[in-house]
């Protein structure tokens, strides 16, 4: 009897060695040389060495550690070369992969790496004075959401995964980026003025003007008040973004004067001479001068005590919309005359000039890796060489029969702007080629887009390349 029982043990563990070397043959060499090439935004080359006397591989993908979570399609994928291209992947996301070698119904040890695909732009959020603020999907113009509230007409400014931007209503709102829900409403401004001008965001605080002379600061938290300035003038419209130096913001107003008032309390400091006509341009900031357009110069200001450093000597005649941009010792700004302007940051000599259109450029010149962009008051969409002027691409197709009132917004690889006539456009910043147009049926799209990509970079004027 114990010999039986001897036996049958006997057999049961030949057999079980059986089973277990055909699950697993520890003799079949595992693939070495795990290799990610070629990593986009959402692809990825995945190649690995070959190993003799196999039938193939079994590749897994997954976007955790434990292979829990496996991309379609990928889920021990067989395959007989030692390379294999990934498409459609999501950006900026981190994939493990897991690749081991088999021959029939033997697999070998895996080996396993990982790698994370590209950062890309996620949303484009613009505005239409109908009430809506738009958000689309930047890769297809697909529109994600839609926000409905207050009429409004400038650009939105995202911080924290949330949207901020002022209503004609004369109230500022908080809107989650994700779905377009609202956060928050301030109250109603008192003096009953709408905001036409962009907020500005720091340490915590909403700046922004109003458009009957009210100069904000309102917590980023809730939209409660933080203090309030009234310019002292009958005719004090703020329509240009305010900007910050240290514990100083500057407000320029129509009465032609920029206002420095104290960051912290809005006390005032000082304010500049006026220029003798509205400022309707905003204000560029760069090595203690600030530079705006009026009517029909453009003049350059101490930033410490608001002294006028130098007008410039030309145009004769025109008035600008457009806001300055420095970079390279030079101020881009466009003219109501259709000229594109080059000043000298030294003495506000003119360096270069450049016609794009009959019509008025109120598109604020845009620069980026030695390329200035703008949008024509014939519609279309210029590149330009910053240093002198020439035409480097432009782009038709995807502008406007009409002026384009919006500046272009860059990312790293593409320009956005949008038109009078509804559309929002993606070109490529290279090339100038379309990569997408929507149109939204009887829209007027006047301010500049703010793009957000996937991790959470956001591009708007002000912070895309070197601008303003």
């Amino acid at each position: 009897m114990y010999f039986k029982f001897f036996r049958f043990l006997l057999f049961v563990i030949y057999f079980s060695i059986i089973l277990f070397s055909c699950k697993k043959d520890k003799s079949l060499p595992t693939p070495v040389g795990l290799t990610f090439t070629n990593i986009s935004d959402t692809s990825c080359s995945i190649s690995w060495a070959s190993v003799s006397g196999v039938a193939g591989y079994k590749i897994t993908i997954a976007t955790d550690a434990s292979f829990i979570n496996v991309v379609n399609g990928y889920n021990e994928l067989t395959v007989t070369n030692t390379n294999i291209n990934v498409t459609t992947l999501t950006p900026y996301t981190k994939y493990f992969v897991r690749v081991f070698a088999y021959n029939g119904q033997v697999n070998s040890d895996p080996v396993i790496g990982n790698f994370m695909t590209l950062d890309a732009d996620g949303l484009v959020i613009v505005p239409w004075d109908n009430n809506k603020l738009y958000a689309f999907n930047a890769r297809n113009g697909n529109v994600k959401w839609t926000f409905a509230g207050a009429s409004i007409i400038a650009t939105p400014i995202i911080q924290d995964s949330v949207v901020y931007v002022g209503g004609t209503d004369g109230r500022l709102y908080a809107i989650n980026v994700g779905d377009g829900s609202q956060k928050w409403k301030s109250a109603a401004t008192t003096n009953g003025a709408m905001f036409t001008a962009n907020p500005l965001i720091k340490n915590g605080v909403v700046y922004i003007g109003d458009y009957g002379g009210k100069c904000h600061a309102y917590n980023v938290a809730d939209g409660s008040s933080k203090w309030s300035y009234d310019i002292p003038s009958p005719y004090k419209n703020i329509n240009s973004t305010p900007i910050l130096n240290g514990n100083t913001i500057y407000f320029a107003s129509y009465d032609g004067k920029i206002y420095a008032l104290d960051a912290g309390t809005g006390l005032y400091k000082w304010a500049t001479a006026s220029t003798g006509n509205p400022i309707s341009s905003g204000m560029a900031l760069v090595n203690g001068v600030i530079y705006v357009g009026a009517f029909p110069k453009v003049y350059a200001f101490d930033a410490t005590t608001g002294a006028t450093k130098w007008v410039t000597p030309i145009p004769a005649f025109t008035q600008f919309f457009s806001s300055p941009t420095v970079a390279n010792d030079l101020i881009f700004i466009g003219g109501a005359d259709g000229i594109v302007y080059a000043f000298k940051v030294a003495d506000g000599s003119i360096s270069w000039t450049k016609v794009l259109s009959t019509g008025s450029i109120y598109s604020s010149p845009i620069y980026k890796n030695g390329i200035i962009y703008v949008g024509g008051g014939d519609g279309k969409m210029y590149a330009l060489q910053s240093s002198t002027g020439n035409l480097v691409w432009q782009n038709s197709e995807a502008g406007s029969t009409k002026n384009i009132y919006s500046g272009p917004t860059l990312s790293e690889k593409t320009v956005y702007s949008g038109t009078l006539e509804g559309k929002i456009a993606a070109m490529d910043i290279i090339t100038g080629s379309t990569k997408w147009v929507t149109t939204i049926a009887g829209a007027r799209f006047q301010a500049n887009p703010c793009v957000i990509t996937y991790k959470g970079d956001v591009y708007y004027p002000g912070v895309s390349g070197d601008v303003q």
